[in-house]
């Protein structure tokens, strides 16, 4: 799993029904995603009103880290039902992004770039020091189990 997603399971804290973690694949830092911990789920309208109590608190507690810890103002959130299951990416906005620019349109391809020029050795580092800084942040409210 690890060949084919390079940051499979770099996960940040969790709560009961979901995980805050790294993008899997695209090396850009800070660039979140929310799943649940049942695989089932698909949608927003397949939760229990627990579960939704619980992805509101993950969403608020994850922006805040990325805020406080990692002194990212802005971020975008998606969620699309076209997938095979339910997750939320949690963009980061950078100053380097704007020349794609800020609409909702950039983001795939600032993804894109991101794949094909970001996957060095050098770029892999500022991922992992964003998720150590996330990790030490989430230890510290003590959010992380």
């Amino acid at each position: 799993m690890e060949e084919k997603y390079p940051f499979y399971k770099w996960d940040v804290f969790e709560t009961k029904h979901f995980i805050f973690g790294q993008d899997w694949c695209v090396p850009i830092p800070a660039f979140f995603i929310v799943e649940p911990k049942r695989k089932t789920m698909k949608s927003i309208l397949d939760m229990t009103l627990e579960e939704y109590a619980d992805f509101c608190e993950i969403i608020l507690k994850g922006r805040k880290l990325m805020k406080e810890a990692l002194k990212i103002s802005e971020v975008d959130l998606f969620q699309e039902e076209k997938g095979k299951h339910f997750h939320v990416w949690v963009f980061p906005r950078y100053e380097w992004m704007t020349e794609f620019g800020e609409s909702i349109e950039s983001i795939r391809p600032i993804m894109k770039y991101a794949e094909e020029k970001m996957m060095t050795k050098k770029d892999i580092e500022k991922v992992k020091e964003a998720l150590n800084k996330s990790k030490e942040y989430a230890v510290d409210k003590k959010w992380k189990k």
